[in-house]
């Protein structure tokens, strides 16, 4: 079976899917009028399987960053660079489009499944696409 196929038995199932976007860094705007702030730019949506997403049109990217949707009152006073990184992102998310609590990942790279040494994945997206059309304790 194609990654394609694959895809294609994804959508006709009306599986969860997320969304894909490229980050867009905070950069000055044109005749120095300020600074635009960092955003999201939709690139497409992807299904999420395992460490892998699997594209409309059978690419498999490796996962990138992650990033969940939390519009700005939402967020609490942390000091943690880290944690004030990540609401960063959350926003440029929320500028973007993207409705609060959606999951937006960006970053992603095409896997080259031709390179040598890379592992035959291809078992591995079927069994992640079969839970993510029969979850556990579905039925």
């Amino acid at each position: 079976m194609s990654f394609r196929d694959l895809a294609q038995r994804l959508a006709a199932a009306g599986a969860r899917d997320e969304a894909l976007a490229e980050y867009v860094p905070a950069h000055r705007r044109r005749l120095g009028l300020g600074e635009r702030p960092a955003t999201m730019r939709p690139i497409g949506r992807v299904w999420r399987l395992g460490a892998f997403l699997l594209t409309p049109q059978g690419d498999v990217l490796g996962t990138g960053r992650v990033v969940r949707v939390n519009r700005p009152e939402r967020f609490r006073s942390v000091v943690a660079n880290a944690i004030t990184e990540h609401h960063e992102l959350a926003r440029a998310a929320a500028r973007g489009g993207y409705r609060d609590g959606e999951t937006v990942n960006f970053d992603a790279k095409t896997v080259d499944l031709e390179r040598p040494g890379v592992p035959d994945i291809a078992a591995y997206l079927e069994e992640r696409a079969d839970l993510l059309l029969h979850p556990p304790g579905a039925d």
